[in-house]
């Protein structure tokens, strides 16, 4: 185990000079921005071995099947959980009266847990012991293995009774407590993830902090237990207490300098014309950097493990639509569609249910962690739908639209016809089969030879020649092999061997050519197959459902619905879009405060998380979203009054960029700013694009927004001029600052019937710079919000009766024209 720089500080008892602590701030940078280049922090780590261009067929448009709702309802989807079964318990803690699924996880450990709060305080203070800080999410992998090991066993509980105070965090719930406590174990260590593991003096400052610390001692674990850990720290509790108090003091001293003290004003200055002036070099730059790294044989931009990271592709695409130079332009686009390709071919994707799994920990795509997160599906959905708005390309709608089924079959809650949103996550782990008493990570999803064929032979009734049975076609496109298809490597554990993980081995011309079947009967077979074999699964114990829908990841989902109903001309996306968000502001919003919470679910008594900073920024997002995808005004109303509560409540007008929190809460430590983009983007980058496309649609408070933006570029200048692939999102952002898209105003009356083909001509053009505002001459509300908030569009007229398109930008439009032909944006 790498001991942490607290850890080795308090161990020899030596203090921290001028000198010292000056080295301590720089490896504590050096430690963060190495971690953010890392771009998605895990405990698994995982190698990849070097590659060389393969040419690999992409010509494969392949339709996934899409279940029919009847069928899907016929289907009972049952989800063998402890937290819902009857049974009775030997233990039972105060988590069993909290409302999040992770910590009712743990409501019924030895463990004597608290929640986050004041109880949990006194208590520390008042019998002077330590905290223990757990901090994880229902469908962490590794969380589940450290309770197993550790909580669940009555002699380690004891250890922790005895001498500390116990305190488990949802990270989802309260990313306020894991942000303080992760920038302490990276900066500390060097490395993160979850389980977070951090001991605690009464007063909450940071002794010592890790991730999964294994029960028993290992030499490929450093030697240590936690059962060793945990005496480690009582010991030097009871005999060094002084130096660990000094220690911590001095360690949050580091912290605060490194990453809460003001920057000086004049430092913001002389950075101008560095940021800006050479804005759009630095941005080529971060294109350029992901596309050296590009992996030829497989995919993605990096080794293995490999995350998808949408906010690359939102780069990418940007700098796609950007580029002049035609063989650049080719370069991105074949590189980011082979990436997206290859990672929907993989196990990594859901093969028969759609939706993506969190990543793949080999080079291939292949072998999945096999959770499914919300954010993710809101990310990517967007990525597909990007991707066939440049090529048209049905294969890239269809994962979009397999992404849609997969959430509004399996992670939708419904509260009338009127409210829907989206749950958080499903796990990675499930019972194998309903008479299994231990979870495997993968059982869901994975198969083994005989069981996978004797459903196709059993359900589909195709008859073939030359004695070629479905089976055969199907074991030969997705890699089904009598001892299963997963490598050694990327099983290190043996919870996969002998099963498979569906993976397209081979295109459909490749099949086609193989059994000397016809594309369109192969289609057919292939369909079937994927038929029988979800109807098949669905029967088998479900992984864990996380229902607690959050803020900020429903954002996403909103986001993708309202984009794809613009790009895929369906107007049933907008109304999913549109439920989410009436969800979000009946059951997440403070009518009278006028905040948005964090999370919400069903049927819990618990006090309401006001929401943070990724809350404000991602459902903001969405609403302006849903806006240029329906015209309804509610959506763009209620982004500009979220945007200045935004502002209220996070933004630094001294230091400038939006701090996480509100800093209401006096127990967290350190109000930080977060800026890397790395699995989701970043509260400011997402805040930067959101007030640039709002200087579009509010011109008054236009040099505001302009202000703000750049206070959040300029914040982030190290990252933009020498680490762009740290921030992708905020290049984005820094793009449209430095050239500002194209404003196009719809102006029509209710004689008007054409509007939706022009914004069907419109959305269906890539252009992600372009901004849209409808105006309706015969709606006075809409006038009035025109002349309030847009007054140079107040005098815009219909002609010919026909939708009038107004190209405009700095405040002043082209000649006005009903012809879509003659538009130019």
């Amino acid at each position: 185990m790498k001991k942490s720089l607290s850890f080795l500080l308090f161990s020899n008892n030596k203090n921290i000079n001028n000198k010292k602590k000056e080295i301590i701030l720089k490896l504590c940078t050096q430690n963060l921005t190495a971690f953010h280049l890392n771009s998605n922090y895990h405990y698994r780590s995982y190698h990849s071995n070097n590659l060389k261009f393969e040419s690999t067929s992409t010509t494969d448009t392949t339709p996934k099947v899409e279940i029919e709702k009847s069928m899907i309802q016929s289907v009972q989807q049952h989800r063998k959980d402890e937290s819902t079964q009857q049974q009775e318990h030997k233990f039972t803690n105060r988590l069993a009266k909290e409302a999040s699924p992770y910590l009712l996880q743990h409501a019924h450990n030895p463990v004597d847990w608290y929640p986050w709060g004041e109880e949990a305080f006194q208590k520390a203070k008042q019998e002077d012991k330590p905290i223990f800080l757990s901090v994880g999410y229902s469908t962490c992998h590794w969380c589940h293995v450290m309770e197993k090991e550790s909580f669940e066993s009555e002699q380690i509980a004891k250890i922790m009774n005895e001498h500390f105070v116990n305190i488990k965090v949802d990270r989802e719930e309260r990313p306020d407590v894991d942000r303080v406590y992760m920038t302490y174990v990276q900066v500390s260590s060097g490395h993160g993830g979850w389980p977070m593991s951090v001991f605690l003096t009464p007063d909450l400052k940071p002794i010592y902090g890790g991730t999964y610390f294994p029960a028993e001692a290992s030499p490929f674990r450093g030697g240590i237990s936690f059962p060793m850990l945990l005496h480690r720290i009582t010991s030097l509790w009871k005999e060094k207490r002084d130096v660990i108090e000094e220690q911590s003091d001095k360690m949050m001293n580091v912290l605060q300098t490194a990453f809460v003290k003001k920057e000086d004003k004049k430092g913001h200055e002389s950075l101008e014309d560095e940021v800006f002036g050479y804005g759009d070099e630095h941005f080529k730059t971060g294109v350029n950097n992901y596309l050296d790294s590009f992996d030829s044989r497989y995919g993605g931009f990096s080794g293995a493990p490999k995350f998808p990271q949408p906010v690359i592709f939102n780069l990418l695409f940007r700098g796609y639509f950007r580029e002049t130079d035609e063989n650049k332009k080719k370069q991105i686009l074949e590189e980011c569609l082979f990436t997206l390709r290859q990672m929907a071919k993989g196990g990594m994707y859901d093969q028969l249910g759609g939706g993506f799994h969190r990543y793949s920990v080999d080079e291939e795509w292949h072998v999945p962690h096999f959770e499914k997160m919300l954010y993710d599906q809101g990310q990517l959905a967007v990525t597909y739908i990007e991707a066939y708005q440049i090529t048209k390309d049905e294969f890239y709608s269809n994962i979009a639209k397999e992404i849609f089924t997969y959430i509004l079959r399996d992670m939708t809650i419904k509260e009338s016809d009127q409210l829907a949103a989206f749950y958080s996550a499903e796990d990675a782990d499930s019972f194998p089969t309903d008479d299994s008493h231990e979870k495997k990570e993968g059982a869901f999803y994975s198969w083994d030879y005989h069981d996978l064929v004797d459903c196709i032979e059993e359900n589909v009734k195709i008859e073939l020649e030359n004695n070629v049975t479905p089976a055969d076609v199907f074991c030969y496109m997705f890699d089904v092999k009598e001892k299963g298809n997963v490598k050694g490597r990327s099983d290190p554990h043996g919870e996969l061997r002998g099963l498979n993980v569906l993976i397209q081995r081979n295109d459909l011309e490749a099949t086609s050519k193989k059994f000397n079947i016809p594309k369109d009967k192969l289609q057919s077979i292939i369909d079937e197959c994927r038929k029988a074999l979800f109807l098949e699964r669905e029967k088998r114990p479900r992984p864990h459902l996380d229902d607690k829908v959050i803020t900020s990841w429903n954002g996403y989902m909103i986001s993708a619905f309202a984009k794809a109903s613009q790009v895929l001309f369906e107007p049933l996306y907008a109304e999913h879009a549109e439920k989410a968000a009436n969800f979000i502001l009946e059951n997440l919003y403070d009518k009278e405060r006028k905040i948005l919470f964090r999370s919400y679910r069903k049927g819990s008594q618990s006090a309401r998380i006001e929401g943070f900073l990724s809350d404000y920024a991602n459902f903001i997002a969405g609403l302006l979203d849903l806006y240029e995808a329906t015209g309804n005004l509610k959506w763009l109303t209620y982004a500009i009054d979220l945007t200045q509560k935004q502002k209220e409540l996070f933004y630094d007008p001294e230091g400038k960029g939006f701090y996480e929190e509100s800093g209401r809460d006096k127990t967290i430590l350190l109000r930080l700013k977060e800026v890397h983009d790395g699995a989701e983007p970043s509260g400011n980058s997402i805040t930067a694009m959101n007030l640039l496309r709002l200087m579009n649609f509010d011109v008054d408070r236009g040099k505001e927004y302009e202000e703000m933006v750049k206070g959040i570029l300029l914040n982030n200048s190290k990252f933009i001029m020498e680490h762009q692939e740290a921030v992708p999102q905020l290049m984005c952002a820094l793009d449209e600052c430095l050239n500002p898209g194209k404003h196009i105003a719809l102006v029509y009356d209710n004689s008007v019937t054409n509007l939706a083909q022009v914004q069907s001509e419109i959305h269906g053009k890539h252009n992600p710079s372009k901004s849209i505002v409808f105006i309706n001459k015969d709606d006075k509300n809409c006038m009035d919000f025109i002349q309030k908030h847009i007054p140079y569009l107040s005098d815009t007229k219909v002609l010919q009766n026909k939708t009038t398109i107004y190209i405009c930008q700095n405040f002043s439009c082209q000649a006005p024209t009903t012809s879509f032909e003659n538009v130019q944006f």
